[in-house]
């Protein structure tokens, strides 16, 4: 008898859980672009946003720039070429992969405003984003020459000032601090580089062995808190739990790191300030599964991330979810958020598209009732009291709404 009455609750539950929505999005733009079903089967696409523009490097091999406000085609730029990898803005040019011939690629600097070629540099490929030093990028790219590096490069001159090679430490995301890189060479081993491409270890008393000749001086680990403290495998997997990739970022001596069912926050020397469980403050993440996951910003007491098609507002200051916004209907490749608006591109169709997030309150306040809802209905014994009162809210909010 008492089981029937526990599987009638949450049946009940279930009814009004199912009843309820997720924080509303309004689809504001889509950008028509022919692509083709044969191009969507490889699936690589990327963009960028400006103050003025949108760069889109599309399914269809172009690069296609979008006016922000008119959300017009401004022009297009054929590159025979897509990647997963953004484009990267730099003053009024935009730098991308460009395709030249069979076994054959360069990257080439193209002007904002026209699209047109300023000049075609001297790498390959660049993979991570770089940072910019006045009119000198340092990057992780491919060089014909000498394959994977770590280098300098010289955009007035159009010359890599200097480079060192860390084969496939390539692909991998360094770390540009005040005074030095930190840039992996090959699996978790990390090393020092200088702004004049200097290394600045060379006299570790115990060396490493990587397929780096020159690079002894190496540390083993997987990732660097914002106090430069090292984060390895067995930290990882007791506080983040089964993860296949994590995400980080930093923010005001805070780090954030995202896996696939815990939101790490780390203080200095890695205190763990907080560890959230993702399914107690988002709704149904194991139903909805997605690829794509990533830390999208850090503001103020807030961060934005998305993880099985959920974008999230969590407030870390008062522990609290502001907002969750369901892109399913999307399914989201690459995602970009500034203030209210969403840009993405959708695995669906290889399209850009732009939202307006709303933050109704009547709305969130909904959505929190369904979150504590779920928690009841996933509880052996559900509380009834808390039943009750959740029932009891319920009806009051809808008859608010009449």
């Amino acid at each position: 008898m008492q089981n029937q009455k526990m599987l009638i609750i949450k049946i009940s539950l279930l009814f009004l859980y199912c009843s309820l929505n997720l924080v509303a999005q309004t689809e504001l733009f889509k950008s028509n672009l022919y692509i083709s079903d044969d191009n969507l089967t490889k699936f690589y696409s990327s963009f960028s946003i400006d103050s003025t523009q949108i760069y889109v490097n599309s399914n269809d091999y172009y690069l296609h720039a979008f006016d922000k406000k008119t959300r017009v085609l401004n022009w297009s730029h054929y590159l025979a070429n897509k990647t997963n990898t953004n484009p990267i803005v730099h003053k009024n040019s935009i730098i991308v992969g460009k395709h030249i011939s069979e076994y054959y690629n360069k990257c080439v600097q193209l002007n904002c405003k026209t699209g047109d070629t300023i000049q075609t540099l001297k790498v390959d490929e660049i993979f991570n984003q770089p940072i910019f030093k006045d009119n000198i990028m340092f990057s992780t790219a491919i060089t014909y020459e000498d394959g994977g590096c770590i280098l300098a490069y010289d955009f007035n001159k159009n010359e890599i000032i200097w480079k060192q090679f860390i084969a496939h430490g390539v692909s991998t995301q360094p770390y540009f601090l005040k005074n030095e890189i930190v840039a992996n060479v090959e699996n978790d081993n990390w090393f020092t580089i200088g702004y004049n491409g200097v290394l600045k270890d060379t006299l570790c008393k115990n060396q490493g062995h990587t397929f780096v000749d020159n690079i002894k001086c190496v540390k083993n680990y997987i990732t660097l808190s914002h106090d430069e403290k090292a984060i390895d495998f067995s930290f990882l997997s007791k506080n983040l739990g089964f993860y296949d990739t994590f995400h980080s970022k930093f923010y005001d001596n805070k780090t954030f790191l995202l896996g696939n069912q815990t939101l790490l926050i780390l203080g200095n020397n890695k205190k763990i300030l907080q560890k959230i469980d993702l399914e107690d403050i988002i709704i149904s993440l194991d139903n909805n599964y997605s690829i794509y996951k990533t830390i999208l910003k850090v503001e103020n007491n807030t961060i934005w991330f998305i993880i099985n098609n959920r974008i999230v507002n969590y407030d870390f200051h008062n522990k609290k979810v502001n907002a969750a916004f369901d892109v399913s209907k999307w399914n989201p490749h690459q995602l970009i958020l500034e203030q209210n608006l969403c840009y993405l591109i959708s695995r669906k169709d290889g399209q850009l598209y732009v939202l307006n997030l709303d933050f109704d309150k009547k709305a969130i306040d909904m959505q929190n009732a369904k979150i504590k809802m779920q928690k009841e209905i996933n509880n052996y014994k559900p509380d009834l009291k808390k039943v009750k009162a959740a029932k009891e809210a319920e009806k009051n909010y809808t008859k608010k709404l009449r």
